[in-house]
């Protein structure tokens, strides 16, 4: 049933955070249409800006990708030491 090339695999399993970020619209959608109550239509709001930022962060995703973490010598305006090109002495720079 799950497997590689099967239709359901293609459009359900691997589509399937699509799927619940047209729900999620869906549901707020109707919430700021239909209900008379403000804080309700506030709430359908809310789910609706939910579900658009998920949608964004899910598009933004690579395969194979890392998290980015700050290392100190990538950063151009710190100062840290650093070694030549023969190894034996240290140089500083900084701003």
């Amino acid at each position: 049933m799950f497997e590689d090339g099967s239709i359901f695999n293609q459009l359900l399993v691997e589509r399937l955070n699509y799927f619940i970020y047209v729900v999620l619209l869906l549901i707020g959608l109707w919430a700021m249409i239909a209900k008379n109550n403000l804080i309700k239509k506030l709430i359908g709001m809310s789910i609706f800006q939910t579900a658009i930022i998920l949608f964004y962060v899910s598009i933004g995703v690579k395969e194979g990708a890392t998290i980015p973490i700050y290392l100190p010598e990538h950063d151009p305006h710190g100062s840290h030491a650093q070694l030549d090109s023969n190894h034996t002495e240290l140089l500083s720079h900084g701003a």
